[in-house]
């Protein structure tokens, strides 16, 4: 049997609580590192929930169009995925709504 002094307990103790949770740290560090990095493409009800506007109207941008006050109209470019589905980069969104601040 092998007796430890306060501070030699306390040292094995902190030791062992490192290496145990040493996993984990760097899993919660990964984690939150993917959750800074800004996100390259969203789809249409990710982009309506940023601009707090319908699905529905960013596929009509799509698809439609919009027209300014000049008579122009603008397309939200955006990539189909599949019938009805798309994939919208935030430079894209930008760019149109620019024609219409």
């Amino acid at each position: 049997m092998v007796i430890l002094a306060g501070d030699q307990l306390r040292e094995l103790i902190a030791s062992e609580v490192t290496a145990a949770t040493a996993p984990l740290i760097a899993q919660l560090e990964a984690v939150e590192r993917k959750l800074a990095t800004p996100r390259l493409r969203y789809n249409t009800q990710e982009v309506a929930a940023m601009y707090g506007i319908r699905a529905r109207s960013v596929r009509d941008w799509i698809r439609n169009g919009r027209i300014d006050k000049n008579g122009t109209t603008h397309f939200l470019k955006a990539s189909e995925l599949t019938h009805g589905r798309y994939s919208i980069s935030l430079e894209s969104v930008h760019t149109f709504l620019s024609f219409f601040e």
